[in-house]
């Protein structure tokens, strides 16, 4: 190739790099090469715009899936006087899944039941070897248990405590219950801590109530509300099967 072809393909080259550099700034809104004004192709100024973009999106995406529900399984909305000003209470989530119901935030007391958090629970940890009769039940389902769960917990779902499940009988054994003739006998039965996913599960709550109807003695079992979600918030260790 001749130095004259070689400074023609090397002016093509240059032509066609600024007339692609001059459509991208046109297309930013901003050809800075034939305007006067040198700030309206600054870098800064494009990543703000973009960004205001992306957030425009992210509100109309929020706006778009915003919905309201239940806050219990009674309570749809709550009036306040707030510095004059009448308000009104209500619970806003963005997806179906956290509706209500079946997520209906729990009550802090279930009957006569103690309500503990993080360092109760830890404490009630601390003590299972050395009572020997304690247990600690996860009432999730066994697909989220084994995918973590707080250490030393037993996976008890809610639903095989239920006297239609096949393993009624076998679950209260387990929980040191004992069926003699049409009664049941809780003199050996275990001291229990039960957790769920969190205050919008109502797992445990189900699995207490059930034991509070056998007349499980209440002062053997206690209740963790924050449950499995407040223990991963907070950095706690976890186990998973996986």
């Amino acid at each position: 190739m001749n130095i004259f072809n070689l400074n023609k393909m090397i002016l093509s080259i240059s032509l066609v790099s600024s007339t692609l550099s001059a459509l991208e700034l046109s297309m930013d809104g901003c050809a800075s090469s034939v305007s006067k004004d040198s700030t309206g192709c600054d870098s800064k100024k494009i990543l703000l715009s973009e960004k205001k973009d992306i957030f425009k999106i992210q509100e109309e995406n929020l706006s778009q899936t915003n919905k309201q529900t239940y806050i219990s399984e009674v309570l749809q909305s709550l009036s306040v006087k707030h510095k004059g000003k009448e308000l009104t209470i209500v619970r806003n989530i963005t997806n179906n899944q956290e509706s209500c119901p079946p997520h209906c935030i729990v009550p802090m007391r279930i009957g006569g039941i103690k309500t503990v958090g993080e360092l109760e629970t830890l404490d009630f940890l601390k003590g299972l070897k050395e009572k020997g009769n304690s247990l600690v039940l996860d009432t999730r389902e066994s697909k989220y248990y084994n995918e973590g769960t707080i250490p030393g917990a037993l996976n008890l779902p809610a639903h095989m405590l239920l006297e239609k499940s096949k393993y009624f009988n076998d679950v209260l054994a387990v929980l040191g219950i004992k069926k003699v003739g049409n009664d049941w006998k809780f003199k050996e039965v275990h001291e229990l801590l039960i957790f769920d996913n969190g205050i919008t599960d109502n797992k445990a709550s189900k699995a207490i109530e059930t034991l509070l109807k056998l007349s499980y003695p209440s002062d053997k079992i206690l209740y963790y509300r924050g449950g499995f979600t407040a223990w991963k918030d907070l950095g706690l260790t976890i186990y998973s099967e996986k």
